[in-house]
């Protein structure tokens, strides 16, 4: 039964990143930090997905809480810290049809921002914000897209569960596993 419930967890992650591959993505948790305030842990990796990475790609122009029009929910963000090795690159924010927070480089907008050493490399950033963004509705873009690399227009961050919550599904999962030995 376990394996069984591994085997379709895992069929259904690999269908997901399958239907969205890309060059990049974003992932991040989402901690309660109580009297309505949230802390978002960011990680945008080159994850080649697309197979079509070549040495010296890069982006600028990066818009996390990403919306087409209106007011992000992400508006209020506060930057914790982030490790975008690019000393130009700047938190700000974008408005007109991206909304939210943003990393840029506006002095060498169209040749310099976040250029990937290799496949797997990764920037970080953490903030606050009042916003409770439900898992699964967290966009990011990418408006600036150099040597080769396509643009990230709209794309879906991957929630990544709590420390708490990854406990609470292995505790069900051995508790499942439990009950059936129990039966045999």
């Amino acid at each position: 039964m376990t394996k069984l419930l591994f085997g379709l967890l895992l069929a259904l992650i690999t269908l997901c990143n399958a239907a969205n591959a890309d060059l990049i993505s974003l992932e991040y948790v989402k901690t309660n930090l109580g009297s309505g305030g949230h802390q978002y842990d960011l990680k945008l990796t080159l994850t080649n997905e697309d197979n079509s990475y070549a040495p010296g790609q890069g982006w600028n122009w990066i818009v996390f809480g990403d919306v087409p029009s209106g007011t992000s929910p992400l508006s209020d963000f506060v930057l914790l810290g982030e490790t975008f090795p690019n000393p130009d690159l700047n938190f700000s924010s974008s408005a007109g049809g991206h909304n939210g927070p943003t990393f840029i480089d506006s002095i060498n907008i169209a040749t310099n921002g976040w250029i990937p050493n290799f496949v797997g490399d990764f920037v970080t950033w953490s903030g606050t914000s009042a916003s409770d963004i439900p898992d699964g509705s967290l966009l990011f873009s990418t408006l600036i897209a150099f040597n080769g690399a396509n643009n990230a227009n709209f794309q879906i961050a991957n929630a990544v569960p709590e420390p708490s919550s990854l406990g609470m599904i292995s505790a069900a999962l051995t508790g499942l596993c439990l009950m059936r030995r129990k039966r045999s």
